[in-house]
């Protein structure tokens, strides 16, 4: 599979069970009903599709087999993969412009999450293209993932409703599969990181772990290995069958999630002005360490006809060793 199908099937499928789990799920998510068709709806049949529609946006790296051979003795070998990111929460707030812009009434998400994924072998070799359908939550299934999700609500007056959640893969990319932290508060401004291992064993076992941590609103940007902590948590859950993974790819995502019990329709994407990712990165079980700049790495954007075509434009910083998406309406 390619990096930009990877990217596609996730988000699609984690809108299915939105509207019955995720309230169940995550206490301090916002409850997001459909009232009546939105911008989005309506415009939705007229939009021509010059280029694939994609929900996903940021940037796919495709890594080596999650499970490592000793050549000289033919063994397999315990191996633990970890992947990172920081990055600041950013404000929810309408587009100026565009299909969905400037409604006072209307309601606007987005996500940023990072994330692991484990692929067969026989997907390796054409999963760093650009050629595949494309991509969201639904193409990137399973997937082991962490991640914020913000919403501006205009029927409360713009209240600004961020939660973190994390996502063990066994929901088949359903969004109901999302578990909220009860122990973590986050906020627009804040200073986040995620990490995320997986430690295979025997082939087939694979001990998954997610820590997310909280740096309040952190000035400057948070450096890497430096600062302590406001809150920190962490869940750990088996992953049957990662072992037997071709190769693997991490993620660092923006997606235009899912409307509640709405798969076909996303919500319309906030301004989230720019949000980047920094120590994006990945540590192999040999210790290697492949950063999000480096070969391999597939950078995506968001595109939706109905809201305005081209949503995001990211780009890689090589000098940060990260990666950064710009809200647009467009191409201009």
């Amino acid at each position: 599979m390619k990096p930009a199908t990877l990217l596609t099937t996730l988000l699609l499928t984690c809108s299915t069970s939105t509207s019955t789990t995720l309230a169940a799920t995550l206490p301090n998510s916002p409850t997001i009903t459909l009232k009546r068709p939105s911008r989005v709806l309506q415009n939705r049949a007229a939009a021509a599709a010059a280029d694939p529609e994609s929900t996903l946006a940021g940037a796919i790296l495709t890594l080596p087999p999650l499970l490592s051979t000793n050549t000289s003795t033919s063994n397999v070998s315990a191996t633990t993969t970890t992947v990172r990111g920081t990055f600041r929460i950013p404000r929810a707030e309408p587009p100026n412009s565009g299909p969905t812009g400037n409604n006072p009434v209307g309601k606007y998400g987005a996500a940023f999450w990072i994330g692991l994924r484990p692929l067969p072998a026989a997907e390796c070799s054409t999963s760093n293209t650009t050629t595949a359908a494309a991509p969201t939550t639904k193409s990137l299934t399973p997937i082991l993932r962490a991640g914020v999700d913000i919403v501006w609500d205009g029927t409360l007056d713009g209240q600004q409703t961020p939660f973190a959640w994390r996502d063990f893969a066994g929901s088949g990319g359903d969004r109901g599969g999302l578990e909220g932290w009860s122990a973590l508060r986050v906020s627009a401004g804040d200073v986040v990181r995620v990490t995320l291992s997986v430690q295979i064993q025997q082939g087939i076992e694979a001990e998954a772990a997610v820590v997310m941590e909280n740096f309040g609103p952190t000035e400057p940007e948070l450096e890497d290995g430096e600062g302590v902590p406001l809150q920190k948590v962490e869940a750990t859950k088996a992953l049957p069958g990662w072992g037997a993974a071709g190769c693997a790819q991490a993620a660092w995502v923006v997606e235009d999630f899912p409307l509640p019990g709405r798969p076909e329709f996303p919500i319309a994407l906030a301004n989230f002005t720019s949000v980047s990712f920094d120590q994006a990165a990945v540590q192999l079980g040999d210790g290697t360490v492949r950063n999000v700049t480096g070969a391999g790495v597939e950078v995506l954007d968001i595109r939706l006809d109905a809201q305005g075509g081209r949503l995001t434009r990211c780009e890689l910083l090589e000098a940060r060793g990260g990666l950064t998406c710009r809200r647009v309406v467009g191409d201009a």
